[in-house]
């Protein structure tokens, strides 16, 4: 397995490393920044996770920009690093000066765009590392979770003293968080190895328009035929694509969850990074394990069973619901238990996606970056309407806050989550927009593309 990680160049990994650590560390500081600070009602947080999440869904657009317009000679590095100094601004800003839900909007906006923008460079890389060869891609997308994974355990563990202390404001743990990024600029230039650009400025000049209308009808040209290509080249891969968008697009109860969960263990913040942390073990855990005991197995069963098993261990929150069920253990360690557990089972899921992703790529090399885009924005793009969808559920069950106290009534909480269990179980419906299998050798290009063909 160690030398399968050699697949993947340190400054890669290192990049991975240094985003997972970024989104981790802050965790229960921006959930106690939306919650007590901006005071966002479940509905509003909502609709501000959907909102705010939206750049996520224009990878496509940063690929195509990055392909097309290399900096400096390189066609990543650069972006991560403008992206890197922009994020570090937005944090130190949500730190020190925001203290609205506009201004949380806006803020957060732009933070997710440069944090989709790096994630989508560091994708492409990996793309380029591991695609065409099942066994790798295999290895290099667990190891590329393991990497993140294991630094958000580093930034939970980090966390528990400064958040044990209560005399430490969320908002200066979140202006700390800004010092992360400006890492991720050193290892960009410094340590991120991506060969220069060939590319002649000059071939961009042939055929230049020589006036407004010529200019015009130049790129509509461009732009449909662009189009009308990207269409022609991802056709066989759309189903899945749209397997990818249902997976993410059902409404859940996970951010009214969290929400609850910060609100019994307000006082104890250390438990939400326990909680957090069970998670990242179990993720890791499973990331650890994927490979061998996915090796050969049809992709639609291992999906199937790991989202069953993550339903049926998500359920028991329940209990925790009001009103609270007598439990035999704390609060807290309840959290803990039930966090690893779904989130191992749920990794298992998202890794076969992402194997899929990496795997059922077009044989030219130059179309790897594009096609990983389109499917990573079909399920981010889930994830926006799930958030639009679940923050209609919500209102309609009750779950509101009070104008006035703030206070917020989780009494209906069980229902959203039973619904969102049983909606999770509906995705297995779909099963059939998936292949069965992925194992076979990248060298015979054409065999492959049939065979992905008549699969879908």
């Amino acid at each position: 397995m160690m030398k399968n990680a050699s697949l993947l160049p340190i400054g890669l990994l290192s990049l991975y490393f240094i985003q997972s650590f970024l989104m981790s560390f802050p965790m229960t500081a921006y959930i106690s920044w939306v919650s007590d600070t901006i005071h966002m009602s479940p509905a509003t947080t909502n609709f501000y996770y959907a909102l705010t999440f939206f750049p996520w869904n224009l990878k496509p657009i940063y690929a195509l920009i990055s392909d097309n317009y290399p900096l400096f000679g390189y066609h990543r590095k650069y972006y991560i690093v403008i992206c890197e100094i922009i994020s570090a601004l937005s944090i130190l800003a949500t730190g020190l000066f925001i203290r609205s839900v506009t201004g949380a909007f806006i803020v957060k906006f732009i933070d997710s765009a440069c944090e989709a923008f790096t994630q989508m460079m560091l994708g492409i890389v990996l793309v380029d590392v591991a695609s065409g060869d099942r066994a790798k891609s295999s290895s290099a997308q667990s190891w590329a979770n393991a990497v993140k994974n294991a630094a958000a355990i580093v930034a939970l563990i980090a966390g528990i003293p400064v958040y044990a202390d209560k005399s430490i404001l969320a908002t200066t743990v979140i202006s700390w968080t800004a010092v992360v990024p400006l890492t991720g600029v050193f290892v960009a230039i410094y340590i991120l190895r991506e060969r220069k650009s060939t590319l002649s400025a000059m071939a961009a000049m042939d055929d230049h328009p020589k006036n407004c209308n010529e200019l015009i009808e130049h790129k509509w040209n461009a732009l449909r035929k662009t189009v009308s290509r990207i269409v022609h080249e991802q056709w066989n891969y759309i189903p899945v694509m749209i397997f990818f968008f249902l997976c993410s697009a059902l409404p859940s109860g996970g951010t009214v969850w969290y929400q609850y969960t910060y609100f019994l263990l307000k006082k104890e913040q250390e438990c939400l990074q326990y909680s957090s942390l069970a998670g990242m073990v179990g993720r890791v855990v499973s990331c650890a394990i994927y490979s061998k005991v996915s090796s050969g197995k049809s992709i639609r069963m291992v999906f199937a069973i790991s989202t069953i098993l993550s339903t049926l261990a998500g359920l028991p929150q329940i209990l925790l619901a009001p009103p609270i069920a007598e439990l035999p253990v704390s609060v807290c360690t309840f959290c803990t238990f039930e966090s690893f557990i779904t989130s191992f089972a749920g990794e298992f899921a998202l890794l076969q996606l992402l194997v899929v992703a990496t795997y059922y790529c077009p044989p030219k090399k130059e179309l790897h970056g594009l096609t990983y885009a389109l499917y990573l924005s079909f399920m981010d793009f889930g994830g926006v309407t799930s958030s639009f969808l679940s923050a209609i559920l919500i209102s309609a069950l009750g779950i509101t806050q009070d104008p006035t106290t703030f206070e917020i009534d989780y009494t209906n909480l069980w229902c959203l989550v039973v619904i969102g269990a049983v909606l999770q179980i509906v995705i297995l419906a779909f099963l059939c927009l998936l292949p069965t299998h992925v194992d076979m050798s990248g060298s015979h290009e054409d065999e492959k593309q049939a065979l992905i063909t008549a699969e879908i």
